[in-house]
């Protein structure tokens, strides 16, 4: 799959630079786009951004405007600062005329979810859709989406993102999406074990609310489960681990307890 994944815009954006990347491009030609391109997505990043802003500058001003916005999607995908690759995300991807608008909202919602936003980054994915109903990118977002949602606990809506995701890879012959989606979507089976957060428990109704009202305007979407006698303040299903830890993360961020449990389906 051609946009890298969480783990690699999370090593991006720290700056980590794998071996064997471009090298010093002091001596010859220009590099060329695709020989850049092609490093990044496979992990050689050393040398890649200096390699962009030589071709900027040596080649920019007679290139056409589908190899400045390449330009400026490999720029952003390099850059250390995520503001500063946010903005050459969204630069490309709401100019109407962009050939790859769609790419950049991808992008996007990739840093966004790398950065501990899935909310954020569903809602490029559905401007992506919105904007670019057709074709790879639109394909592909599916997955990802289901990504963002199992990360905000939203487990039935990421088992129908993949759903969906699994018939266009089928019917485009995407395998690489399809693989994907259909692994993702192993914990969407009915009888497989759910995790969910649990932020406190108490033996009196109110306080449970007091919690879970407090949590709601934090921006979680709590439920109040009565079980053993005890009010428990939850948030969220979900089917591995990590996205758990991710929410708990971000639970105990915002300065709640959190603890992950296991949860009937």
């Amino acid at each position: 799959m051609k946009p890298i994944g969480v783990a690699a815009a999370s090593a991006l954006l720290m700056g980590c630079a794998a071996s064997g990347g471009l090298g010093a491009q002091s001596i010859g030609p220009a590099p060329d786009l695709a020989r850049i391109e092609a490093a990044v997505d496979s992990g050689r990043v050393r040398g890649a951004q200096e390699a962009v802003e030589r071709w900027l500058a040596e080649i920019g001003d007679s290139a056409t405007p589908a190899d400045l916005e390449r330009a400026g999607l490999l720029r952003a995908r390099l850059m250390n600062d995520a503001d500063s690759a946010r903005s050459e995300y969204l630069r490309i991807a709401i100019d109407g005329q962009s050939s790859h608008g769609a790419e950049a909202w991808l992008r996007l919602a990739q840093l966004d979810l790398a950065l501990g936003d899935p909310e954020r980054a569903e809602v490029d994915l559905q401007r992506l859709r919105a904007d670019y109903p057709t074709g790879q990118w639109a394909l592909e977002s599916w997955y990802w989406s289901g990504r963002a949602l199992e990360v905000s606990g939203r487990l039935e809506d990421a088992c129908d993102a993949w759903d969906r995701a699994s018939t266009a890879a089928r019917a485009a012959g995407d395998g690489e999406v399809l693989e994907l989606s259909g692994t993702s979507s192993r914990s969407c089976a009915s009888g497989e074990m759910r995790l969910t957060v649990q932020l406190d428990a108490f033996r009196d109704r109110s306080a449970a609310q007091a919690v879970a009202a407090r949590a709601g305007e934090a921006g979680f979407p709590t439920r109040i489960v009565e079980d053993d006698g005890l009010y428990k303040v939850r948030v969220g299903r979900f089917g591995r681990v990590e996205a758990a830890r991710e929410m708990a993360k971000r639970i105990r961020a915002a300065g709640f307890s959190a603890l992950i449990t296991a949860e009937n389906g």
